[in-house]
């Protein structure tokens, strides 16, 4: 039996097939971003080329999720206006973020030089 839909046809293996692969859960790819966006912006005084590597993992990494996302089992659809808590989680990581960055400045740059006194 197939099943025809804009011009694909579908099997009734890889039906049933998706009903015993596991259910894709989101969450994990959300917790995987955070890690990801607080890794690079947390320390990219440090090393600038955080946020570029990190939109090359982000390339590969979609490629890959779509793929898991075809093998496994869609998540139920639930109405949401937002992302959600994860909005709070970026905003804290954001404000981190600024004041870790602002530290490494200061601490590593010879701004402060100039306010000190010296101590000879």
């Amino acid at each position: 039996h197939t099943l025809l839909q804009d011009e694909e046809a579908y099997s009734m293996e890889s039906f049933l097939s998706q009903i015993d692969s596991p259910v894709f859960n989101p969450h994990e790819e959300f917790l995987e971003m955070i890690i990801q966006f607080g890794f690079s912006t947390l320390f990219a005084v440090a090393f600038p080329l955080a946020p570029l590597f990190a939109y090359l993992n982000n390339l590969a990494e979609y490629k890959i999720d779509l793929r898991n996302l075809l093998k496994a089992r869609r998540p139920r659809p639930v109405a949401s206006s937002s992302i959600g808590s994860w909005m709070t989680c970026l905003e804290a990581v954001g404000y981190l973020a600024t004041l870790t960055n602002c530290c490494l400045l200061v601490y590593l740059g010879n701004s402060l030089d100039n306010f000190l006194p010296d101590e000879a």
